[in-house]
């Protein structure tokens, strides 16, 4: 079981990308995205549309093109949500069926802290001063995780509003004992179609990486 399996309800299928998915390429009109992309990007792309290819599947959802949209984001099948992540040799794809998921965020950074100056652009003052106190008892992943975490915010947040939250437009409360975070937006669009005020996610950390995923349930009908 991969680590976003743990961190995700079991209806959420998730694949990470396996060695041959990185190279080999994908439908002539998903190539056609990267035709004048440097290699890491035509790495990156081709992991992912593949294990997305393969997560679709399951949902019987075959041959399908996975193409960028707005922001770049994917655009899946009707009735599907889902959410992409890499960084360095790992990438991972994860979707729901949209009759139990209304957005789904998945993220995974290098486990290694953020820079000073980084710091200040993606931390609020008091995650900042949250940080500045765990980095001090040997917690130095702590603002890595932030950063992941709001980068997940963001993969819920965008395709439900197409609009582009700021680091500094949400704000987190991470629960380290339970391995949870909670992030209140602090500057939603005007008008959003779907009023988000807060989200809920779940996270790990290992020696290499730190993950981050949120799962936005459809309320019960």
């Amino acid at each position: 079981m991969n680590v976003f399996e743990t961190l995700l309800p079991a209806c959420a299928k998730v694949v990470v990308a396996k060695d041959w998915m990185w190279n080999t390429p994908v439908f002539q009109e998903e190539e056609a995205f990267i035709e004048r992309a440097v290699e890491k990007r035509r790495r990156e792309f081709r992991a992912s549309r593949h294990s997305a290819h393969e997560a679709l599947s399951v949902f019987e959802h075959n041959d399908f093109r996975l193409l960028p949209g707005g922001g770049r984001a994917p655009q899946w099948p009707a009735g599907i949500v889902g959410a992409v992540t890499h960084t360095g040799q790992f990438c991972a794809v994860a979707i729901a069926a949209a009759q139990e998921c209304r957005g789904l965020g998945i993220d995974a950074e290098q486990n290694s802290p953020l820079s000073d100056e980084l710091k200040q652009m993606i931390c609020t003052p008091s995650e900042q001063a949250w940080v500045t106190e765990q980095e001090a008892a040997g917690k130095l992943w702590v603002s890595k995780l932030i950063f992941s975490a709001k980068e997940s915010v963001h993969k819920v947040y965008y395709p439900l509003n197409q609009y582009t939250l700021d680091f500094l437009d949400a704000e987190l409360v991470i629960d380290l004992a339970a391995c949870s975070f909670h992030a209140r937006i602090l500057k939603p669009v005007v008008n959003a179609s779907v009023p988000i005020h807060s989200l809920k996610g779940r996270f790990f950390v290992d020696d290499q990486l730190v993950y981050s995923a949120i799962f936005y349930a459809n309320e019960p009908i």
